[in-house]
């Protein structure tokens, strides 16, 4: 991992797209986190009275618990949170910019609608940014990507559809489907993606939570979310899709229907098609990158190794100017091992770490 981070940006570039990603990924983590902590930066140091009690570090301050462990602790314990605490906004948005760099069409990610809308002289008053646009050739799509079904209660599954909830209504105005037309754009996908359930498997039909959909799907047909404004769009003259035809009355429990079998709902008019859908693993990659990115892939470096022991000798070194290498090193010598013996041990280690499946 540090010589991941040492590598001059050039040598990764263009050669390996996940390495690079890792790349700058770990360049955030080693300059916002890890020197700071090595150059004594109190401010990562520093523990809230609630973690205090509960990590019951509070008993060292007050001086009721000594010793080795004593000393290292409090670092110890602040370095590892705040290291581990980063690595899931981290590894979101590595998934981000990895299905990004795969996208089929135009792609923007992290966009402010108003901005979008404002290529096409649509004014909006939104400062919301959307996970992703994507345009192809007739159609756009708006999608908003969640890692994990259990990431975030309430305010997460209602944060998902709040950018849907202003697209759908300025849909609903009649001078901003002329200027879509006039950007030949007939069909708009809002999407929302969500990647892996709570077994940390990729998402399917056959292993998602059904309460976790079915709370999503409460919170869908609101009022004042998109419930309110499918029945908005549906005033306007618009159809919605139950089953096998198009019909222009608002059902919620037709829409329940709809989205539990389907997780689908489409709406139509004269002019232009809307299609709102939650997608699973490998459907939601799949529609971004028409195929093109394989979620399997065994490629890039081993950051698992630094995140799991190296932290750890970090925080040694930090706290006693050694690391359990640098002591092993030092109790060999002191103990004056036959050298030939020594060197055996060495060329043994390394024979392994060359060739781990011959014991």
């Amino acid at each position: 991992m540090i010589i991941l981070y040492l590598l001059p940006e050039k040598l990764v570039k263009y050669e390996n797209k996940i390495l690079e990603l890792q790349k700058e990924n770990i360049k955030t983590y080693f300059e916002k986190i890890l020197f700071p902590t090595l150059e004594g930066n109190e401010k990562i140091k520093k523990l809230t009275l609630s973690d205090k009690v509960f990590s019951g570090i509070i008993n060292i301050e007050n001086g009721l618990r000594s010793g080795l462990i004593s000393q290292i602790a409090p670092i110890w314990y602040s370095f590892t949170k705040t290291t581990h605490a980063s690595l899931g906004p981290r590894i979101g948005k590595f998934i981000e910019k990895m299905i990004m760099d795969n996208i089929y069409g135009k792609g923007y990610t992290h966009y402010k609608l108003k901005d979008f809308f404002k290529e096409m002289n649509i004014n909006i008053q939104s400062n919301s940014k959307i996970d992703y646009i994507i345009k192809r050739e007739n159609e756009v799509i708006f999608a908003e990507l969640r890692t994990s079904e259990h990431t975030g209660g309430k305010t997460g599954q209602e944060s998902l559809m709040d950018k849907f909830v202003i697209i759908l209504d300025n849909l609903s105005n009649e001078e901003t489907i002329k200027k879509f037309k006039n950007n030949e754009i007939h069909e708009i996908k809002l999407i929302i993606g969500i990647l892996y359930n709570e077994n940390k498997e990729l998402l399917n039909k056959d292993n998602y939570s059904t309460g976790r959909h079915n709370s999503l799907i409460n919170y869908f047909v609101e009022d004042r979310h998109i419930g309110g404004k499918i029945k908005k769009l549906l005033s306007k003259g618009y159809t919605i899709k139950y089953e096998n035809e198009f019909l222009n009355n608002y059902s919620e429990d037709l829409l329940r229907t709809a989205l539990s079998t389907h997780r689908s709902i489409l709406l139509k008019n004269d002019d232009i098609l809307i299609e709102i859908s939650i997608l699973w693993g490998k459907e939601f990659i799949n529609l971004l990158t028409n195929g093109k990115l394989d979620m399997d892939l065994e490629v890039g470096d081993d950051l698992w190794l630094f995140f799991t022991l190296t932290i750890n000798e970090i925080k040694l070194k930090e706290e006693f100017g050694y690391n359990t290498f640098e002591y092993m090193i030092k109790y060999i010598e002191s103990k004056k091992l036959d050298k030939k013996l020594l060197s055996g041990i060495i060329a043994t280690g390394d024979q392994f770490i060359a060739n781990p499946e011959k014991k």
